[in-house]
């Protein structure tokens, strides 16, 4: 059982995934929303630096003792300020800026497979470098 509880949670539990989570949220949809009020066209250059950043923390923090939890917490902030983040915006600024494609709740449910899926992949990838880096030192 502690072995799948190390995996699960992790050495650095969730509060530091936490707090990384919610500045994701807000740094990704800050930048989404000044994308837009600078006239830039739809932002796939920003959602792919936003993902590329998230990738490498959530790697990071696997790295250095996150479980998989906390790493798919950690990468469901970004995603979640990508997706979802315009629609926040939107009820605040004007409302014609809301994409008609997906409604909030489908932004958010595609985030949460998104922060899902390169939350695993974030894990295993800092998890094998820790132990590549552990076998290198000894």
């Amino acid at each position: 059982m502690t072995s799948l509880n190390a995996t699960l949670v992790g050495e650095s539990g969730f509060e530091r995934a936490t707090v990384w989570c919610a500045v994701g949220f807000a740094l990704t949809a800050a930048a989404f929303e000044a994308a837009a009020r600078f006239g830039a066209p739809p932002t796939d250059w920003l959602l792919v630096i936003c993902v590329s950043l998230t990738a490498v923390a959530a790697i990071a923090f696997a790295r250095i003792g996150g479980g998989v939890g906390p790493t798919v917490l950690l990468a469901f902030g970004p995603f979640a300020g990508a997706l979802v983040g315009p629609f926040v915006g939107a009820l605040i600024g004007p409302f014609d800026t809301v994409p008609a494609v997906a409604s909030p709740l489908e932004s958010f449910g595609i985030a949460v497979l998104a922060a899902t899926a390169a939350g695993v992949a974030s894990y295993l990838i800092g998890r094998a470098l820790a132990s590549s880096e552990r076998a290198a030192l000894s």
